[in-house]
């Protein structure tokens, strides 16, 4: 069985288990509003700190505890952080935990695109805001309570395929891809733009994930002038590397979802990566703005301490700055702390940030980046920007 049907499996039964536990049926849990933030406000970070992803938790509670913390920062604002492996069932325990022990007011939850999915109807069900902090599923729009910083997929890659097309002149693509739930949804927004603006796709390629030899899905790369990819952590390390040394760079131009080029791999890469692309909503290299100074800033002095601040940084960040300033609307108001975090308005490092009202994930644009040979180190370069997916 396919990685991207276990897991599909896998979140339809956490969420046909939740549905049994919160005591609903049919349509879901019902719409319950909450309340207004009071003096004292509980924040809960459920992010894997073991495991796979086990560099996401620390560095989401870092970021986001140097906020809360910070001088000047919203009084009355306690942060506590829970370690869910990247599993969604555990998520689900911890998030009760932190609901039902803790107090919890708001709960930031998840990194695993499954266990966001999983956790949201037990949330909406009890009228307590979920934010996710980093690019995850789509489907959040179904659940009342939930929204994210991050953007989902095909927000950004489905614009971009046409982008690709109509702006940048490519006529056939490869798509390469891990084999999983996000590797699927991000090349099929791709090719869905692409097609649309009619470009071709010649071949999809989903490698598993942990590939350690990408050779037998490289050699299968020809009459393409673009390879749109997918790939995270050591799979794009590797992949990267590997598409170098097959000598594919001045065959078809590399372009890759944010992570596969991003800061918290780049170093690893190397000079391989020179000339690689990259489609994000940020560019880790500075976006000249007050809000990335103020960002780059705190990162400086997060625990653990950025030498380069990279984009998890910057969405925890985001996702701390949005509560803070929910907080503070909803007590100003009087209006629940739920519609305060719906209707904020702040600056990110990336832009000026809201929430689009009938989707639950941020208003952004586009950009496209190349990776140049800096000064000092690998740095981003911009290429060009588009607008996503309301």
């Amino acid at each position: 069985m396919r990685s991207r049907t276990w897991a599909a499996l896998c979140v339809s039964a956490a969420m046909v288990l939740l549905a049994g536990c919160s005591g609903t049926a049919g349509g879901g849990p019902p719409r319950v509003d909450g309340k207004p933030a009071g003096s004292e406000v509980t924040v809960g970070l459920v992010a894997p700190s073991s495991g796979v992803y086990g560099l996401y938790g620390p560095t989401l509670g870092g970021m986001m505890k140097g906020v809360f913390g910070r001088d000047g920062a919203e009084s009355g604002v306690t942060f506590l952080t829970e370690d869910d492996a990247g599993d969604p069932q555990t998520a689900l325990t911890k998030v009760r935990k932190l609901v039902q022990q803790d107090g919890a007011d708001v709960v930031v939850c998840c990194v695993n695109g499954a266990a966001t999915l999983a956790v949201a109807p037990y949330l909406q069900g009890l009228g307590i805001p979920q934010i996710a902090p980093i690019p995850g599923p789509g489907g959040l729009d179904k659940f009342s309570t939930a929204y994210s910083v991050g953007f989902h997929a095909q927000q950004l890659t489905k614009p971009f395929g046409h982008y690709a097309a109509t702006e940048l002149g490519y006529k056939n693509a490869v798509i390469l891809a891990s084999d999983f739930v996000q590797g699927h949804d991000v090349a099929d927004g791709f090719k869905a733009g692409f097609t649309a603006a009619g470009g071709t796709i010649v071949k999809e390629l989903y490698p598993p994930l942990d590939t350690s030899d990408y050779g037998p899905f490289l050699s299968q790369i020809s009459d393409a002038d673009v390879v749109f990819s997918f790939f995270g952590g050591a799979d794009a390390v590797r992949l990267v590397k590997q598409y170098d040394a097959a000598g594919l760079k001045d065959k078809a131009q590399l372009i890759g979802l944010g992570p596969m080029v991003s800061r918290l791999v780049l170093d690893q890469i190397g000079d391989a990566a020179i000339g690689v692309q990259g489609v994000f909503h940020y560019m880790e290299s500075g976006m000249g703005n007050p809000a990335d100074e103020a960002f780059t800033a705190a990162a400086s002095a997060a625990a653990p301490p950025a030498v380069t601040p990279n984009f998890v940084q910057a969405n925890a960040w985001t996702t701390a700055v949005v509560i803070e300033q929910a907080i503070k609307d909803s007590r100003a108001s009087g209006a629940s702390l739920l519609k305060s975090i719906a209707g904020v308005s702040v600056q990110a490092p990336w832009g000026p940030f809201s929430f689009n009202a009938e989707t639950h994930y941020p208003v952004l644009k586009g950009l496209l980046y190349e990776v140049v040979r800096g000064p000092e180190r690998l740095d981003h370069k911009v290429l060009g920007s588009f607008d996503g997916d309301q």
